[in-house]
């Protein structure tokens, strides 16, 4: 036998009970002594009859969790549960097992060499070629653009910013550029980095003149008025052109004056299905028409929703006559951003509004893949409670004023933690009390500090406490893997799993929020606000109505299913820190540590998958070393794989998801209380939403409360209209204005979120990465190729880029059949990575005049015509498209990722071969895409729309004497299918 101390500390003991609950199966004979370390009394001793155990429980539950509980003889009702034990029990064979950080995911030695899967410094930029970047409102995407081709920039390029000016009095912005700019009244863009915070955003062209040359000069409506006079940045200030997602509109009717109506100033919006979207929530309007003046066209805010297919906002300028909507008329606006720390390497990111259902995701492109009998590693150095830069802190009595170098985005009621300060008035934990401007809020504090403004360096300004935002790092995507989330209040451990299928097979239309289901239980499995996932994409139960009929948010993306649609739901399974089964880092645990989410923190987390491995948490200790807080098993507990894939990217996350709930009994119009299923995750005092079952039609009504209970809300207060809207601005809105009448019905719930503006999350994050221990072994597979059959003829042209051959991922797949987005049960995930391409060209001329060509690899490009340009599968075992292109094809846009030149003698045919084992792998977005396989001229359905796409083009550079060139293309890759 070999006698040994438990590690476990996270044991419970109950004095009052002589009840210890030890976190391990122990036999009764292996218990061997219990010692109280703070009192120096031996408590339990196997040898003595006086210190025996009255009872004597070891367990394992159905979840594989392991206790043993002792209720002990001996009388502790004098001890303290916050005494230290130690337990000292006998094993059944000498065993060495050395501290976890010495231990991989599987269970063995870190002795063999790992390998880096990724490198993601920031030092120079947000990396773009490896990270993708996502915003969502209420789970539905809004408007992206590509970084790599700025409307305007500071110096450099083709067009740069001649100035950028506001009025003072007004939110109307006039932006002048040295070239045309490209842009047309109507076009979304987003400006970032002027001299003020009002001008940067995401909004809408609202009109194009010339000011030296042709379409020099645009206006826009700015968020707020701007600083009069130069808000350019002559080093800094950026714009890019925006387009909208795949089914990002928010369906409306084209009819005259259907869409939208006006009174004055405010124009209530009438959409086709539930808007799914809640006051403050930003919007797009554009290509609007109004019989006589002034559309409502441009980037607001929504400011009541009476019904979930009606809301209103308020414009600058009072539209006129009838108004007229086209189908892509009504949108979400992100508020998001995301850039780069030049000064420290980081790259900070942010929801930027704190309206419920807003979200950023920033997400490597790559899904790294797990291979059998190892584990991966993830680690990252991050802050989850961001420190402001602080400017200036003064005083007027105990009102303090902080003034912030950049956006705080906070509200009142969030908490901030103020340190370094010289007059210790100003240091502590307060509550925010006033949001005087985007970049200075009020606290009050305890007394009258000493000296105004505060000195002291540095002094540190953070976020410590709210409601309605998380913040999430890891492994993870909408459906499966495992991160950190804190969301204000608790710091969790947490398994995101997709495995699980609802009952029965389900009907849905493309566009679409109707799930029909039979032999469905929709109102039994599922609530409001759960996330499912059908063919693949993620989707927000929005309402349910019966067994058999729920309504989702966005509408329906895939392929239409007639029948036999299969549901699967996801689950997050949370575990606080105060659960934590290895170190809970609050100081109680074997490295003493405690967590400060406000500081620096080096984050680690590792897996074994094959469906049944385990998943490790953890962070670095004050020396450096890795010491690992929680440990989630599923040998012996699940009936299936613990999520659906050990393929995943590394993410990190901002929302705004408000926790949501469903009434237990009816409300009446006149009711002060209310009963829910549950009140866990909403504050002590707030502001509801509570919206009736249903799709269209259906009445919101936000109300106050001042108190809860477990299941209930009390002292209500009913039909708000002045609810905060704006943290900055302080315009307030509500729902529905007058008190309903809400039933209860056990197969309708009705839902109830909490409305909560005290923060827009974000994160700041450095480094990212991802080792797998025991090196990655590069599989043996086929080598795919797709060439050229036939040759195109390519014109002579310097500029003119001539297509040959695409290829992408399929965008879904499963039982390895593709198909088009939606068709197949997945969304396409694998890697393909590139291994050669050949051109072949034949040139016809005068002798001495070769043909001359310019070959270029061009990730992502739109192409000038879809006539004969059609995606086909690869066949096989292949689970790529390739695309054979027609004659006159020519490539718009894209970037240039690999080229060489070709020369050939008239008359004869000239092959060159490129290696592309340097070019970095393509994948799919985190959304997936393409609906059609008809090559796109647009920018939908190309990533980020869609999976990337690469392309061969051709630019002939040969001289007058080529009479004709004829070029063939082939590409040869590889694919990580598992």
């Amino acid at each position: 036998m070999a006698r040994k101390v438990l590690h476990e500390t996270n044991y419970t003991f109950t004095p009052s009970t002589r009840t210890i609950v030890i976190p391990d199966h122990i036999p009764r004979e292996r218990l061997v002594l219990i010692t109280n370390v703070t009192t120096n009394q031996v408590i339990y001793n196997f040898s003595d009859p006086s210190l025996k155990a009255t009872s004597y429980t070891p367990a394992i539950d159905s979840n594989n969790v392991a206790t043993t509980t002792v209720v002990l003889n001996y009388n502790t009702a004098a001890m303290s549960a916050t005494d230290k034990l130690q337990i000292t029990i006998d094993e059944y064979a000498e065993s060495f097992q050395p501290d976890e950080a010495y231990m991989d995911p599987v269970g063995k030695f870190r002795v063999s060499q790992p390998t880096s899967l990724i490198d993601t410094d920031f030092e120079y930029g947000t990396q773009p070629t490896k990270w993708e970047v996502l915003s969502l409102t209420n789970n539905k995407p809004s408007a992206f653009y590509d970084i790599q081709t700025p409307i305007a920039q500071p110096s450099g390029g083709t067009n740069t910013f001649v100035s950028i000016t506001g009025t003072g009095s007004s939110r109307l912005v006039t932006v002048v550029t040295t070239a045309a700019h490209g842009l047309s009244v109507g076009d979304k863009f987003f400006i970032q980095d002027t001299l003020d915070v009002n001008a940067d955003g995401w909004y809408l062209v609202r009109s194009v003149s010339t000011t030296t040359v042709s379409n020099d000069t645009f206006t826009y409506y700015a968020r707020a008025n701007v600083t009069n006079g130069s808000v350019r940045d002559a080093t800094k200030t950026f714009a890019y052109k925006a387009y909208n997602y795949t089914g990002s509109e928010i369906p409306l009717s084209t009819s005259s004056g259907a869409a939208f109506t006006a009174s004055s100033t405010t124009v209530t919006a009438t959409t086709t299905n539930a808007h799914g979207l809640s006051i403050g929530d930003l919007i797009y309007v554009s290509g609007t028409t109004a019989a006589s003046s002034n559309p409502p066209n441009g980037a607001w805010e929504v400011k009541t929703t009476p019904t979930t297919n009606t809301f209103t906002f308020d414009v600058i300028d009072a539209p006129s006559g009838a108004i007229t909507a086209v189908a892509k008329s009504l949108t979400g606006r992100p508020g998001t951003l995301s850039v780069h720390r030049p000064f420290d390497g980081g790259v900070k990111f942010t929801t930027g509004s704190s309206a419920p259902g807003s979200k950023i995701i920033r997400q490597t492109r790559r899904y790294f893949r797990y291979q059998s009998g190892k584990g991966i590693q993830f680690s990252t150095g991050s802050m989850m409670k961001p420190v402001f830069a602080v400017d200036l802190i003064s005083s007027s009595s105990t009102t303090v004023t902080v003034k912030t170098r950049y956006e705080h985005f906070l509200g009142i009621g969030a908490q901030v933690t103020v340190s370094g300060a010289d007059q210790t008035a100003y240091n502590g934990t307060f509550t925010v009390t006033a949001i005087t401007g985007p970049k200075e809020f009020q606290y009050t504090a305890s007394s009258v500090p000493s000296a105004t403004p505060a000195t002291g360096f540095p002094i540190t300004v953070a976020p410590v406490s709210w409601f309605g935002g998380q913040t999430r790092i890891g492994m993870f995507d909408e459906q499966n893997g495992f991160f950190f989330e804190f969301d204000g209040q608790t710091l969790y451990a947490v398994r995101r799993s997709s495995t699980d299928q609802i009952s029965g097979i389900v009907a849905a239309t493309q566009g679409s929020p109707t799930i029909t289901g039979t032999d469905t239980r929709f109102s039994e499995q599922l609530s409001p606000g759960d996330r499912i996932s059908i063919r693949g994409a993620t989707y927000q139960v929005q309402s349910i109505t019966s067994n058999t009929e729920l309504y989702v948010f966005p509408e329906y993306r895939g392929q239409t299913i007639a029948s036999g649609g299969i549901v699967s739901k996801i689950v997050d399974t949370k575990v606080a820190q105060s659960d934590w089964n290895i170190d809970k880092l609050d100081g109680t645990g074997p490295s003493g540590v405690t967590v400060d989410l406000a500081k620096m923190q080096m984050f680690y987390l590792d897996y074994a998958w094959y469906g049944a491995g385990a998943i490790r948490f953890g962070f670095k200790d004050e020396r450096g070393e890795v010491v690992y807080c929680h440990r989630m098993t599923h040998a012996n507990v699940k009936t299936e794989a613990y999520m659906r894939s050990g393929n995943l990217p590394s993410r990190y996350e901002a929302a705004a998801d408000a926790p949501v709930t469903k009434l237990s009994a009816t409300l009446s119009n006149v009711a002060t209380s209310m009963s829910v299923a549950s009140t866990v995750g909403f504050p002590s005092t707030g502001t509801l939403a509570i919206t009736k079952a249903g799709n269209t039609s259906q009445e919101i009504e936000y109300v106050s409360y001042t108190g809860k209970t477990a299941t209930t809300f009390t002292g209500l207060t009913r039909a708000l209209s002045n609810v905060v809207i704006n943290p900055v601005s302080g315009a307030t809105g509500g729902g529905n204005g007058t008190a309903q009448s809400f039933t209860y019905s056990a197969t309708a719930p009705v839902r109830v979120d909490l409305y909560s503006r005290q923060y827009a999350t974000g994160t700041s994050h450095w480094g990212s990465s991802v080792i797998m221990d025991g090196g990655y072994d590069d599989d043996k597979s086929f080598v795919f190729q797709a060439g050229m059959k036939n040759g195109v003829v390519v014109p002579r042209s310097t500029t003119t880029r001539s297509a040959l051959i695409s290829l992408r991922l399929a965008p879904s797949v499963d039982n390895g059949v593709v198909g088009v987005f939606g068709e197949r049960e997945l969304i396409n995930r694998m890697q393909l990575r590139l291994r050669q391409m050949d051109v072949l060209s034949l040139v016809a001329g005068t002798a001495g005049n070769p043909g001359a060509f310019l070959v270029e690899l061009v990730l992502n490009p739109r192409f000038n015509t879809a006539t004969g340009n059609t995606w086909e599968n690869v066949g096989g075992s292949s689970l790529s498209q390739v695309c054979y292109h027609a004659a006159n094809t020519t490539l718009v846009g894209g970037e240039p990722i690999f080229s060489f030149f070709v020369s050939t003698q008239s008359g004869e045919a000239s092959v060159v071969q490129q290696d592309l084992g340097l070019v970095r792998d393509l994948g799919n977005s985190i959304l997936g895409g393409g609906t059609t396989n008809t090559a796109s001229t647009t920018e939908l359905n190309v990533f980020p729309d869609g999976p990337d796409i690469v392309t061969i083009a051709i630019r002939n550079l040969s001289g007058s004497g080529v009479s004709s060139a004829t070029i063939n293309g082939r590409l040869s890759w590889t694919e990580a299918q598992a």
